[in-house]
């Protein structure tokens, strides 16, 4: 199931970084079970539209999905 909680906590730390890139050791903001579900939460977040990738394993918001995080819309 995804936690709408953690996507709007991704979101608003991709904002604030500008663009991440995912790391094997994960990032020390988030709890090693939510570090577990990034992989999978910037997959999905891509496909719907709401993050955008340059480079392999390396995302950033688009348009989309800074409105969305301005809105704090339901995402999923």
């Amino acid at each position: 199931m995804i936690n709408e909680q953690l996507i709007l906590k991704l979101m608003s730390y991709i904002n604030r970084k500008s663009v991440i890139g995912l790391m094997e050791e994960g990032f020390p903001e988030f709890t090693r079970e939510e570090n577990d579900q990034i992989p999978e939460l910037c997959f999905l977040l891509r496909k719907a539209g709401f993050l955008d990738s340059k480079h392999k394993n390396c995302y950033f918001l688009t348009p989309e999905g800074e409105e969305a995080l301005k809105r704090k819309l339901p995402i999923g």
